[in-house]
């Protein structure tokens, strides 16, 4: 298992432009993460992207089950 942070778009309240939003999520790869994420938001969210976090301020990142 990986950390990612997913980035992805949702309309805003007038529906003349995205708003981005990131969050972190956790899986086997990319589409796995992206995947977990998506079960949870709403269906008007689009655009998904994953990076992989393997270091934060010079720490490895290590994800047990």
């Amino acid at each position: 298992m990986n950390l990612y942070e997913v980035s992805y778009h949702t309309w805003n309240n007038s529906f003349s432009d995205l708003n981005a939003h990131s969050e972190l999520s956790v899986g086997i790869s990319e589409e796995d993460a992206i995947t977990k994420l998506k079960a949870l938001k709403v269906k008007d969210c689009r655009d998904f992207t994953a990076r992989k976090i393997e270091k934060v301020m010079g720490y490895e990142i290590l994800v047990k089950q």
